[in-house]
């Protein structure tokens, strides 16, 4: 009973929300991390409107990295940003017990709240998985923010399992990867007090409109300025500037989905000026002609800051 208080104390004392890059993770030309170009990198997004960062998630390269590496990437991110700038550390793992010790790293670091994505690679059933952050959260005292992306993770959760997963108290809500509104707002109708995100940039003024409470994405890392500009528009109700706004967001992203995603983001972010290097192998890295085609799509057709 008393630890079910304090959860719901620490929970009540959580409240990130707005636009929340899915931070990339910088490396250097022989591969190694490069945590001088993360710090660089948080603070650009920090100056141009991130109201938090998601760091070791599925855009960071999760699943290129050591454990000792992640580690290293959340301390120098925290390092980096104004002491009191929420910061949720994804520590989802292929082998749940890297998880865990992940978890505990980020509490002690200092992140506000952790995150993950359900157990992945083997056909989990839906008692593993709950257990699986419910194990999490005896051994974390932040709240955990469930990664729902079924297209990766293969866990798709029904209705009344994401339900399920919500009312946890060590859950303090979920990031939505998926385009599944009906579920979305069923979930938000049950929750109003629980922390959801969209995390389809797409489509993130819909997310919005349906309750969520911010958005967590890739392409923020480069297009932050212009996500912070749709979601004050939306909070302001200048709906048909904020749908405006994401069709000129569609556009640049149109663009970046005619590559492969994570090398493009790299390449815009190195024309930002914070170059993060190139993503591992066995990522395709865009050639000096692909990646000046990029920029001027981005940049010509929508006059973008890069």
């Amino acid at each position: 009973m008393v630890y079910n208080k304090l959860r719901r104390i620490i929970m009540n004392k959580v409240d990130i929300k707005g636009i929340i890059p899915a931070f990339i993770t910088p490396f250097n030309a022989d591969g190694s991390l490069n945590t001088d170009a993360a710090k660089a990198h948080a603070n650009r997004l920090i100056e141009k409107g991130a109201n938090s960062l998601y760091v070791g998630g599925s855009s960071g390269e999760m699943i290129l990295l050591s454990n000792e590496e992640r580690k290293a990437l959340l301390e120098a991110v925290i390092d980096a940003v104004p002491k009191n700038f929420p910061i949720i550390a994804h520590i989802g793992a292929a082998n749940p017990v890297d998880a865990y010790e992940l978890a505990q790293h980020a509490e002690k670091a200092g992140a506000a709240a952790i995150s993950s994505v359900a157990p992945f690679y083997y056909k989990y059933n839906f008692k593993e998985i709950k257990y699986y952050y419910e194990k999490i959260g005896s051994l974390c005292n932040l709240p955990m923010i469930v990664y729902n992306i079924p297209a990766l993770s293969g866990a798709n959760l029904s209705i009344p399992q994401i339900k399920e997963l919500l009312a946890l108290d060590c859950v303090g809500g979920m990031k939505f990867t998926c385009s599944d509104f009906y579920a979305f707002e069923r979930v938000r109708n049950a929750f109003p007090d629980k922390l959801l995100y969209n995390g389809s940039d797409e489509i993130i003024l819909s997310g919005l409109a349906m309750g969520a409470d911010g958005g967590i994405g890739t392409t923020y890392n480069v297009l932050v300025s212009k996500f912070a500009e749709l979601y004050k528009l939306f909070k302001e109700n200048k709906m048909e500037e904020a749908l405006a706004m994401q069709h000129n967001i569609n556009e640049a992203i149109e663009q970046i989905l005619s590559f492969n995603l994570l090398p493009a983001i790299k390449s815009l972010v190195r024309a930002c000026g914070c170059d993060c290097g190139n993503c591992r192998d066995p990522f395709e890295t865009l050639s000096a002609d692909q990646e000046k085609a990029l920029i001027e799509a981005v940049r010509g057709k929508l006059s973008w800051d890069i």
